[in-house]
């Protein structure tokens, strides 16, 4: 590794962080690689305030700078100008994000080049040279194709369209914009730091009974804050929840935030229909994103939609099963990009391949939602059962 040759400008570093949950999990790489590489640097991190809690406890940064997002331009800059930095790193991609980097007079502003952003931007950083932006479909064009489906257009990512390629990109170019030349280590999986102590604090809190090793704790997360056609039918979770356990003897942690209370209760009420003695610990709207780190790392297994949660719980170390509907997992898949070949069978990404219109990255389904169909509770259930019976075998 180089030395830095701009001690004044790395000495305090100031890094804008996104505004969703699972993009600010898919960062995690990207921050651990500035700290790693600087680790003299006081790093100041601006956070949006629904997300600060996710920070605490975590060893990225040393300073939170918490906004509200209905903050005036000129608000955010004065935030940002407290922190007396001397470089920045912008991860999202907005020109308001770049302008509040401008406005509050740092002199190095390292972003990625986009439309009404590179004015203010000291450094102006293109992608990489392979990497392949995603491609939201139309519903017109979802429409067509499922009506033609001799003219398929096969859309595929290279794998550094992965986010967390995007901003471990980034973080290297505003290294080197410092005088550094970073060292990339070959894991990139995002990691949470677990706390016993807390952990050991919410199991007590929620009364969760650790004590019988033969019946398994899952954690399942039903709602996706992005739209509809991110989430599994609630029917198809209710249906494989019961069945699990009913055979497997599978207790349940329920997670979700605030907006998802009446969903949880609704999807608790019909598994009790279904199966009065199912267990649920209903946690929905009831804990932090700092709670939510050391809860998730409780789970052998964690269902979910692909959302937020589902990214915090594979960054605690817990196996991920995720049905990919409208989205694509070589874009936003749980873990490293590369766990295939470092952490092989890690996480179980399901995905709908016989849908033609799949993924369309669209919010509703402008059709008849098929991709969720075609990944049935079956197939999950199925799925679980032999990871269970694998996870046994290793025992």
């Amino acid at each position: 590794m180089q030395k830095n040759r701009q001690n004044n400008n790395s000495s305090r570093i100031l890094i804008r962080s996104v505004n969703w949950l699972g993009d600010a999990v898919m960062t995690l790489p990207a921050l651990s690689l500035i700290r790693r590489t600087l680790p003299k640097a006081h790093i100041f991190l601006v956070v949006p305030q629904k997300l600060t809690d996710l920070w605490v406890g975590q060893p990225y940064a040393d300073t939170l700078l918490s906004f509200d997002p209905g903050w005036s331009l000129f608000s955010g800059a004065r935030l940002i100008r407290m922190a007396r930095a001397r470089s920045a790193l912008i991860l999202p991609n907005s020109p308001r994000s770049a302008m509040e980097l401008w406005l509050s007079r740092i002199p190095i502003r390292v972003g990625y080049r986009a439309k009404w952003r590179r004015a203010f931007l000291s450094h102006a950083i293109d992608a990489a040279a392979d990497y392949t932006p995603m491609r939201k479909r139309t519903a017109a064009e979802v429409k067509h194709l499922v009506k033609n489906p001799t003219e398929i257009e096969n859309i595929s990512y290279s794998p550094a369209a992965h986010h967390i390629y995007h901003y471990v990109h980034l973080a290297c170019n505003f290294l080197e914009s410092l005088g550094v030349t970073p060292e990339l280590p070959v894991d990139l999986t995002p990691h949470f730091k677990i706390s016993p102590e807390k952990q050991k604090e919410l199991i007590d809190i929620f009364g969760i009974d650790e004590s019988s090793a033969a019946s398994p704790l899952m954690g399942v997360n039903a709602g996706a804050e992005y739209g509809p056609a991110k989430r599994w039918p609630l029917d198809y979770f209710a249906r494989t929840m019961v069945a699990l356990s009913e055979e497997n003897n599978v207790r349940w942690l329920l997670f979700g935030g605030h907006s998802d209370r009446a969903m949880a209760n609704e999807l608790r009420a019909r598994c009790r229909s279904l199966y009065p003695g199912i267990v649920i610990y209903q946690l929905t709207g009831r804990t932090s994103l700092s709670e939510l780190v050391p809860l998730a790392n409780l789970c052998e297994i964690f269902l979910t939609n692909d959302t937020g949660p589902m990214h915090v719980a594979a960054a605690a170390g817990t196996t991920v099963l995720t049905p990919f509907l409208s989205t694509s997992p070589e874009l936003t898949c749980p873990g490293s990009p590369l766990d295939d070949k470092l952490h092989p069978n890690r996480h179980i990404l399901l995905r709908a391949s016989e849908t033609r219109c799949s993924p369309c990255f669209l919010k509703q389904c402008p059709i008849d939602f098929s991709c969720a169909r075609e990944i049935s509770p079956e197939v999950v259930i199925s799925a679980i059962r032999n990871r269970l019976s694998r996870t046994e075998s290793d025992r």
